[in-house]
């Protein structure tokens, strides 16, 4: 019996130390639903929105104050996480990554979606 409990004691000190090598690294922000690209008003607004309804949504803007200033502001104390380049959104999103463009028309569209539409972000969801 005395082995038993010898046995059973080094076991429990084993899984233990196991146990605690194995530390889980939380992340300091949520893991966002989607992003959003484009910080006018119908873009903050409909991150906002998404917020009301549950969803962590990441913000990016290519004017990078704009997105300080909305998290800073109409964002505060929402789930509304924000990025200061593509690599760090997308480092933001749960897979499959979801991304909304909402930025105007025209040079600006092409450019986002060349840089958006890699192999490296499939699965990807561009709307």
């Amino acid at each position: 019996m005395r082995g038993d409990i010898r046995s059973a004691s080094a076991l429990m000190r084993s899984s233990a130390s196991r146990a605690s090598s194995r530390v889980v690294r939380k992340k300091a922000y949520p893991e966002a639903d989607i992003a959003l690209i484009g910080l006018a008003v119908m873009g903050q607004n409909l991150i906002l929105n998404m917020n009301d309804h549950g969803f962590v949504v990441c913000a990016f803007n290519r004017t990078v104050s704009k997105v300080d200033e909305f998290l800073a502001n109409e964002a505060k104390g929402t789930k509304v996480v924000g990025a200061h380049s593509l690599e760090e959104m997308v480092s933001k999103l749960k897979k499959p990554r979801r991304i909304i463009l909402l930025v105007k028309a025209g040079q600006a569209v092409d450019d986002f979606i060349k840089k958006l539409v890699r192999p490296a972000l499939s699965p990807l969801l561009l709307v």
